[in-house]
């Protein structure tokens, strides 16, 4: 497959990720239709390949590496941050597949509707988790103990 975001940086990946979340968001707050749908399956195969390239980006550059050369008693909360990442993308291409049923149109909306706010609200929890992490390690090296 080839790279969404060709010699992009996790940056890059990261702010384009909550771009298009953002793009979902606002797109529930309206309701999902016909032509909103539509406009909904390009945006999701876009943060799919984010994520994913933001995954893999973060796995080649070894992200998590020197934290946990230096504080290697966080490899638990490391390895559900990554757990977490890897569900996400996983629930995400689940619920872009979904759009393809042969349902009726407000059934549909109905059931994207509930499974992206929950996936929106999981990718928030997800994020704080992972600014909380950081934070400890800043924290931790700020005040000496690290």
């Amino acid at each position: 497959m080839q790279s969404v975001l060709v010699g992009s940086q996790p940056q890059q990946c990261t702010t384009l990720t909550w771009l298009l979340v953002g793009d979902i968001r606002e797109m529930l707050q309206d309701h999902l239709d016909d032509e909103a749908i539509r406009w909904l399956k390009p945006i999701l195969d876009s943060l799919i390949g984010a994520m994913c390239e933001q995954s893999e980006l973060h796995s080649r550059a070894g992200l998590y590496d020197d934290l946990l050369g230096t504080f290697p008693h966080l490899i638990t909360r490391v390895a559900g941050i990554e757990a977490e990442q890897n569900e996400l993308c996983r629930s995400l291409r689940e619920l872009r597949n979904g759009i393809e049923r042969d349902i009726p149109l407000q059934r549909l909306a109905a059931e994207l509707e509930e499974g992206l706010g929950d996936w929106v609200n999981c990718m928030i929890r997800h994020s704080r988790r992972e600014a909380v992490l950081l934070q400890d390690v800043w924290y931790t090296e700020i005040g000496g103990e690290g």
